[in-house]
């Protein structure tokens, strides 16, 4: 039997603050595509380029209650960590958070695969990892 054809669709987010968490990934360059909303939970689904990301709250999770996520620290715990999002200018990026943003990332790295990058954090503190490409 072959190997099914395997491809990236989404990564799902689940969120405390829907708008804010929206808001964020637009000014990444993410776009909305769909939203759906019922009693239980809202989920929208924005995209870049092909990349889907798929952003949900529960009703039950609506709350500004958050443990704080210290940067490194989180790469130490099982499961998903962060999404990594490729730029051609690694410092002009992390100019623009400050300058446009006001956001304050991490310091540029060298990880030890050799790639260089930097954190930021979504209004909710996930991480973002933005490297250079």
């Amino acid at each position: 039997m072959n190997q099914p054809d395997f491809s990236l669709h989404h990564v799902a987010l689940t969120c405390r603050n829907l708008e804010k968490q929206q808001q964020f990934y637009e000014k990444l360059g993410f776009n909305l595509q769909r939203r759906y909303s019922d009693a239980h939970c809202s989920i929208i689904h924005m995209l870049l380029g092909s990349f889907c990301l798929e952003l949900f709250v529960f009703t039950e999770n609506a709350s500004p209650i958050l443990e704080p996520k210290p940067l490194a620290q989180h790469l130490k715990q099982p499961g998903w960590q962060h999404i990594a999002l490729k730029v051609s200018d690694l410092l002009a990026a992390r100019e623009w958070f400050i300058n446009e943003h006001g956001l304050i990332p991490s310091e540029i790295q060298q990880g030890r695969t050799g790639i260089q990058y930097f954190f930021i954090q979504d209004p909710e503190e996930n991480y973002v990892e933005i490297i250079q490409a």
